[in-house]
């Protein structure tokens, strides 16, 4: 089965990571932070199929939320886009200090095991956060390969 990550836009990447380029989605706020500790060598991000790599994704919140329903894509080169569910479901249950939420700087985790991709295919993993009326909370791009496990 695969699992991807929507391509949310061409936007110009603005920078959110030391390392690599967050995508900006389209009427959404970037994350105030995002990082994968496994990606060391910048973008695209490394990895190897079916490596488990964690999403740590910060955001600003303008009041109290009480759910965070999150969409992880994957985008493949020829365009097809695949939802795969995060380990954690709604990301109240990786929120740090869980939901409900109040205003004021987040931050979530997610360890994610991306799995059915090919060998050397580079796909763009993009997650979209919203908040229990379905208003943006966060939503950012990036790009990886996936290597042959060793």
């Amino acid at each position: 089965m695969f699992r991807f990550l929507l391509l949310a836009t061409l936007l110009p990447a603005l920078a959110v990571s030391d390392r690599f380029n967050i995508i900006p989605c389209p009427g959404i706020n970037l994350p105030t932070h995002f990082d994968i500790p496994e990606c060391v060598n910048g973008s695209p991000c490394d990895f190897h199929i079916g490596q488990t790599i964690t999403l740590e994704i910060s955001f600003q919140s303008a009041g109290e939320v009480t759910q965070i329903p999150t969409l992880a894509e994957i985008t493949r080169a020829n365009g097809e886009v695949h939802n795969f569910p995060l380990p954690t479901g709604d990301a109240c249950n990786a929120v740090v200090g869980g939901c409900p939420i109040g205003a004021g700087h987040h931050t979530v985790r997610f360890p994610v095991t991306v799995a059915g991709i090919l060998p050397d295919e580079q796909v763009t993993i993009t997650v979209t956060m919203r908040d229990q009326n379905n208003l943006g909370l966060a939503c950012g791009s990036i790009i990886a390969q996936f290597h042959p496990t060793n």
